[in-house]
């Protein structure tokens, strides 16, 4: 570094590259440092090539690659000067050999970094005027003429471009004639229009305000206005957005149309960190069919509600908690003006609320639950609800461990205690009120009455064990005794006057018990056949024969006996129909189960492009045969034959396969019943098929055909599934269809759909379309669901970034449009 002066002051030989020099009221730091009274911090500063000082106005001139560092405020530029006597910097580029400017200014104030073409900068007032700059704020960049930091929080901008993209030459971005930056809060526009790859489009917005924040704010979530052929005019998703604190926020958001149908959505997140973590959403809608002021009009209400909760697993190793709640009206996704279309196809909706407790050092161990299960398709609005249920289970020990011989040491013990109170309601019911009411279990007026209610204790204790026979056959025998606890119990008798069965309960304490004795016997065997053949090496047949035997004595004799009919007749009950755990069994059981499972598969030669290896290959992955037989029934004695199949073809189609056979002949006077008969003494067959199920499953892509060169990547999968059920007279054949595929027909352009077809009904059922564009920072997507119930399609042109979301074109129609 060359060290220079002022003609009235003799120049000095520098040996390093700091300098030590005295100014008039600057008090030395240290060297390259300098602190002066009025300023908050030392000025420190250094430069590559010279620094020349004149004393005469208090100024430092630093050249090539000079900065400057004052607080969090860095400066970097190939030309600084520094004027003490107005504590205050000016920077800008200087010509390299080629008389191009290099070394620009980079001046960064903690997070905020600018590149300009000349910069001044106050350190006292935290004031500045830069030219040409660039900077980053809210995921884009921000460049314009003329930038003036009016302090360290704001900013203003004239001539601005606000691109936000990662990529600052995307050439998409807001042109502005002003802009103001307010740090850590947000960026305001005056009248700006949209730039999309260098081409200015008609989106003109008289202002803009843009969130700029780190992290979660919160803030007004700006509704998306549009019209409905339908519903008339309106706006949705708009709300509030609240940060509670670190670990809980809320968005409270609603849809409202002109035309009378609104809904609204409260969705929360929550996590402690080690602790646990979910999200809570509750939503309700209505939906207005047709005009409010026409008699024929009519409202749908639904509601929703999911629950989601996860425990850190590392939080209590001894207990866990967790949550999976997904329950609300069956129509809700139908009349849900927001829901996704996987929800609307979804039918089955179920929850769980779970805590299990183990103890340490001992087998026990508790849970408590509550569940509930509904089908949306099912029009009796059935709610099945299991709250509480409790289980104390032992894990199996060994009580004749110490014994010498294996099979009584292998003896092993287990207990299962579980409590259990079950609802069945429906929607309706739940609608008009919820009460407690023991005197009257059925209410008039429809409502959910929860001492109506099916409850019960049942404890199981298995005691297992198994040994080898004859080296090859694995025993397995066991005996299992099971107790029920009902605190109630059904009676049957006949009502001459309204000439029906009555039922009633009575109260009172209640109990059966039941034992089963079982055992099996099962092998593997294994057939080998090898193959001269270079190409295939063997083929291994394994078969996997199980003989088993329950039996189950009937210990009950509290049988019911009572009137049925007018005419007399009777019939037989055990008095707990329909109650939690069931009722006993009335008769002696006797089951032989007789199954056989099968494996084959084969070794076979691939050749790689230096290496040859041989590979296995399963030819067939599974089929089982299996029946069982009661020997203590006086008829029907034979359970239907069950065969299950599955394998691969080309190592790409899955098949699968089921079907049942029947032994007996079908009751030739009803047609709907089956009689004691073999369907070989009447029709001279061995079964009779009552149903047949075939499920095929290929799956394509470019890497299929090894030997074409695809342009671009693509996946399609095509299912088919035919089932004929003929269970009596009467044949049900179902036939569909699915396809789904995806291809990309460059890297910004993807197009995919899903179809299902009914061969039978000649139809198409749920059918979408979706066409996705990438736009460097921004996207262009198109869904089109042609026809049915959800026929819709969404056209939208959208920023990237998350919270610039609401800069779009959208043009969309939903499925309540077409109503």
């Amino acid at each position: 570094m060359a060290l220079q002066f002022p003609s009235q002051l003799a120049a000095q030989d520098i040996q390093s590259d700091s300098t030590l020099l005295n100014f008039p009221d600057l008090a030395l730091v240290d060297s390259g440092s300098v602190s002066n009274s009025s300023l908050e911090e030392p000025v420190s500063y250094l430069a590559t090539d010279s620094m020349i000082f004149d004393l005469s106005s208090q100024k430092i001139h630093l050249y090539n690659k000079s900065q400057v560092d004052y607080g969090s405020v860095i400066l970097k530029s190939d030309y600084i000067a520094m004027d003490f006597s107005k504590n205050e910097v000016y920077a800008k580029g200087a010509p390299d050999s080629t008389g191009n400017i290099a070394g620009k200014p980079n001046f960064k104030d903690g997070d905020q970094t600018f590149d300009a073409t000349e910069l001044t900068y106050n350190f006292d007032t935290k004031k500045g005027l830069i030219t040409e700059a660039k900077t980053e704020e809210a995921d884009g960049h921000i460049q314009g003429k003329r930038v003036k930091i009016e302090s360290d929080e704001v900013l203003y901008i004239k001539n601005a471009e606000y691109c936000p993209c990662e990529d600052a030459n995307a050439g998409t971005y807001l042109k502005s004639s002003r802009l103001k930056i307010i740090q850590d809060d947000k960026i305001i526009t005056g009248p700006a229009y949209l730039v999309v790859a260098n081409i200015p489009t008609p989106l003109v917005l008289p202002f803009g305000i843009l969130p700029n924040k780190q992290g979660k704010a919160s803030g007004i979530i700006i509704p998306q206005p549009g019209s409905s052929p339908t519903q008339g005019f309106y706006i949705q998703e708009g709300g509030y957005y609240w940060t509670v604190n670190d670990y809980v926020d809320v968005a409270l958001t609603g849809n409202f149309f002109t035309r009378g149908s609104w809904g609204t959505k409260l969705k929360s997140n929550y996590k402690a960190r080690y602790r646990y973590g979910g999200n809570l959403s509750l939503e309700y809608n209505v939906l207005q069919n047709g005009l409010r002021e026409l008699p024929t009009s009519s409202q749908d209400r639904s509601f929703f509600v999911r629950w989601d909760h996860r425990q850190d697993q590392k939080a209590k190793p001894n207990s866990q908690f967790s949550a999976s709640v997904s329950a609300g009206s069956r129509n809700n996704f139908a009349n849900n003006f927001v829901s996704a279309n996987q929800d609307y196809l979804t039918n089955t909706f179920k929850s769980s609320i779970n805590y299990n407790k183990t103890f340490a050092n001992t087998p026990f161990r508790m849970s408590l639950s509550a569940s509930h299960d509904q089908n949306s398709l099912d029009t009796t609005q059935v709610f099945n609800i299991v709250l509480p249920q409790v289980a104390l289970t032992m894990s199996r020990v060994n009580p004749f461990r110490n014994s010498t011989k294996k099979w009584i040491k292998d003896i092993g013990l287990s207990y299962t205690g579980n409590f259990k109170n079950r609802f069945q309601t429906t929607e309706t019911a739940l609608r008009k009120g919820i009460i407690y009411d023991q005197n009257d279990l059925n209410p008039i007026d429809g409502s959910f009455n929860i001492a109506n209610s099916q409850n019960g204790l049942q404890h199981r204790i298995p005691l297992k064990t198994n040994f080898k026979l004859l080296k090859h056959l694995t025993f397995s025998p066991s005996l299992s005794f099971t107790e029920t606890w009902y605190l109630r119990k059904l009676d049957y008798s006949w009502n001459e006057d309204r000439q029906e069965v009555n039922v009633d309960t009575v109260a009172g304490f209640n109990r059966f018990g039941s034992v089963s004795l079982s055992s099996s016997l099962g092998t593997n065997i294994y057939g080998m056949y090898t193959f001269k053949s270079e190409k295939i090496s063997a083929i291994r047949h394994t078969m996997s024969p199980n003989v088993s035997f329950t039996y189950v004595p009937s210990l009950f004799n509290g049988l019911l006996n009572y009137q049925s009919d007018t005419i007399g007749n009777e019939r037989t009950a055990t008095g707990y129909e329909g109650f939690t755990f069931g009722g006993p069994s009335g008769s002696e059981s006797g089951r032989v189960r007789l199954s056989l499972a099968n494996n084959i598969e084969m070794k076979k030669l691939v050749k790689n492009d230096s290496t040859s290896t041989y590979k296995k290959v399963k030819l067939i992955e599974q089929l089982s045969v299996s029946t069982s037989y009661d020997i203590f029934k006086d008829s029907l004695q034979w359970d239907p034959l069950s065969v299950n199949a599955s394998f691969r073809l080309f190592n790409k189609m899955s098949v699968r396969v089921n079907a049942t056979f029947d032994q007996y002949a079908i009751n030739a006077n009803t047609g709907t019943s089956v009689t004691d008969k073999y369907e070989f003494e009447e029709n001279g067959k061995l079964f009779r098929t009552t149903n047949f199920a075939v499920a095929l499953s290929y799956s394509l892509s470019q890497s299929t055909f090894k030997n074409i060169n695809f342009a671009s990547p693509w996946s399609a999968n095509i299912s088919y599934k035919y089932n004929e059920s003929k269970p009596y007279r009467i044949t049900r054949i179902t036939q569909t269809v699915n396809f789904q595929g995806k291809m990309m027909l460059t890297s910004k352009w993807d197009v995919g759909g899903s179809t299902n077809y009914d061969i039978r009904s000649k139809a198409f059922a749920y059918t979408s379309v979706n066409v996705y564009r990438d736009l460097n920072c921004w996207e262009l997507s198109f869904s089109f669901i042609p026809f049915g119930l959800r026929k819709s399609y969404s056209f939208k042109l959208n920023v990237k970034p998350a919270m610039l979301k609401d800069l779009k074109l959208e043009r969309k129609r939903d499925w309540y449009d077409y109503q």
